[in-house]
């Protein structure tokens, strides 16, 4: 259960981290 959830979060932050990244670079 626990990986599951660590899969989770990891996919997660892959699919939001490029989204905050080009917000940011928006912001600039």
């Amino acid at each position: 259960k626990l990986f599951e959830l660590l899969c989770l979060s990891g996919a997660l932050a892959e699919l939001t981290w490029p989204s905050i990244l080009s917000k940011r670079h928006l912001f600039r």
